[in-house]
């Protein structure tokens, strides 16, 4: 089945506490309508939300226009809010669809996903109807395969749904429930399984058929990771684990998912991430000792085919679980290393920012994949002194070595406090360290590469054992994708930019409305003038 977009609906509920009369709303959870033709957005989306209560709060919001209809707005992106709520309150969504697309298409159903501590999704479906046709109520109903008939193209299609808050929500908790629909050409739906969805390359520039999903397996346990078809960022938050429970990566909301193969770079996600027991780690240095296994974290195409590399646009957590059994003697450090495949050496990386390490529990945030670890270093013992004069060894020769790689993208607002126009990454600042592992002194070349060419070049000095951190300067840079590789080292980062129509509207109406209203001030003075000339 081809699936050519998506239809993401997000909802979140605060849960009243005991004797709350009236909290705020929650922040905005979107619905978005991701088609994959960039320049000709062909599907819009409208919703209406009602509580029937008096003390719940009920609210939706239209993103960025796209097209009317009759009149009738419809956005690329609506925002459901609902606050107060409490258990047994009913509330009604309706969700109407606007295809302006060259043939039909049809919708189709997914998934729903739940996040909250209940094991069943904290709202209930009292009824349903597509287009007018009712469902019963059961969520079995509506998972069918195709929801309604084919929309033809200039046409509607309407999701009508009563729900209510389940029974036994907590006061206090927060809520998340979520729908994920696909958009397909009604002559390519098959009644079996969902199969991947694939958007046409066009929609990110790049060869290949970039995934609006892929999965990642931990050991035997897959979690789906839904992202956009545009850009490859993550709809939401995704905490992936292995079936024990002692392995997690977590994927934060908005993280851009891409891959290198064979030196081609894909601004997509590959089909699949896996992580896996090792079975040939790297050599273990001496003063290191491994707790647990060794793990290869590896992203792999559709066919099964493993890519070069896996990298993500900011921080990923990751957390790795070992038995403090394990623990050696003279123990001075425990943490996850990765081995560096540019140096041929294990390094250990910083504790994670947002997961906390304890006693058994190791974490790191990392950016790419590569083969992990947990691992603790132990002092190494006294030498005794040494009375034979020692040979002379002569130094060996430089090496240099690139580490840390950064790339700052520019962030410029256009008129002021008001940000009309938002442009990220016109110009972009590259940082990296380069280390000389060598024992003798040497001078080093190192290359800025930008999308497969050679865009500057700095001359650094160093003594043996000696690091530096350089830094390149780019600018003109066009929207879209950037591949910046220095070293071996590579990274990427988009281009965009942002035009605030509804700031830049809104301004509008406040000129014309200064404008009315001078005009007509200007008309009542003017028969008084009249008269004073009169008389």
């Amino acid at each position: 089945m081809r699936r050519i977009g998506l239809i993401v609906v997000s909802l979140t509920i605060v849960i009243a506490g005991v004797g709350v009369a009236h909290v705020a709303t929650t922040g905005a959870q979107r619905l978005f309508a991701q088609t994959v033709l960039a320049d000709n957005p062909w599907v819009g989306i409208r919703g209406e939300i009602e509580c029937d209560n008096e003390y719940v709060t009920c609210n939706v919001e239209g993103g960025e226009l796209r097209f009317l209809v009759d009149d009738v707005q419809y956005y690329d992106s609506i925002a459901f809010t609902i606050g107060n709520a409490y258990p047994g309150v009913e509330f009604s969504m309706r969700i109407q669809v606007h295809s302006k697309a060259p043939g039909p298409v049809v919708l189709v159903r997914l998934e729903r996903t739940h996040d909250w501590p209940g094991d069943r999704p904290c709202t209930e479906i009292v009824s349903w109807q597509v287009n007018g046709g009712a469902g019963d109520n059961t969520f079995d109903d509506l998972e069918s395969d195709v929801l309604g008939v084919p929309i033809p193209s200039d046409e509607t299609l309407t999701i009508e749904l009563l729900l209510t808050v389940s029974a036994d929500a907590p006061q206090g908790s927060v809520c998340r429930v979520t729908y994920v629909l696909g958009i397909s050409p009604p002559d390519e739906v098959d009644e079996e399984e969902p199969t991947p969805v694939f958007a046409p390359a066009a929609a990110v520039g790049v060869a290949g058929d970039p995934p609006c999903f892929f999965d990642v397996d931990m050991l035997g346990e897959v979690t789906r990771v839904y992202v956009t078809c545009a850009d490859s960022r993550c709809i939401r938050d995704y905490e992936a684990e292995d079936p024990a429970g002692s392995h997690f990566l977590d994927l934060p909301v908005g993280t851009q998912v891409t891959h290198d193969r064979d030196g081609e770079f894909h601004a997509s996600p590959p089909r699949w991430l896996r992580m896996r027991v090792s079975d040939e780690p790297p050599p273990i240095p001496p003063g290191m000792v491994v707790l647990g296994n060794v793990y290869d974290f590896t992203g792999f195409t559709a066919p099964g085919e493993p890519v070069t590399a896996v990298f993500f646009d900011r921080q990923v957590g990751m957390e790795l679980a070992y038995d403090p059994d394990d623990l050696p003697e003279d123990i001075t450090g425990v943490g996850i290393a990765y081995w560096n495949p540019n140096t041929r050496q294990w390094e250990l990386l910083p504790q994670s920012i947002g997961r906390i390490a304890a006693i058994g529990i190791a974490t790191a945030d990392v950016t790419h994949f590569s083969t992990f670890a947990v691992m603790a270093t132990i002092a190494k013992p006294e030498e005794p002194p040494v009375t034979d004069v020692p040979e002379t060894v002569a130094p060996g020769a430089a090496s240099f070595v690139a580490d840390g790689l950064v790339v700052q993208p520019s962030m410029e607002h256009f008129w002021g406090a008001l940000r009309f126009l938002t442009r990220v990454g016109r110009t972009a600042t590259v940082a990296v360290t380069i280390m000389n592992t060598g024992d003798a002194p040497g001078t080093h070349a190192a290359d800025l590469v930008l999308n497969g060419e050679t865009a500057a070049t700095q001359q650094v000095t160093l003594g043996g054992g000696e690091r530096q951190q350089i830094t390149f300067f780019i600018e003109g840079l066009a929207r879209g994708v950037h591949r910046v590789q220095v070293g071996g080292l590579t990274t990427s980062f988009t281009a965009t930019q942002q035009v605030n129509w509804w700031l830049i509207a809104l301004v509008a109406c406040l000129v014309l409305l200064a404008v009315i209203i001078t005009i007509v001030q200007v008309r009542r003075r003017a028969p008084h003038i009249a008269d004073g000339h009169t008389q």
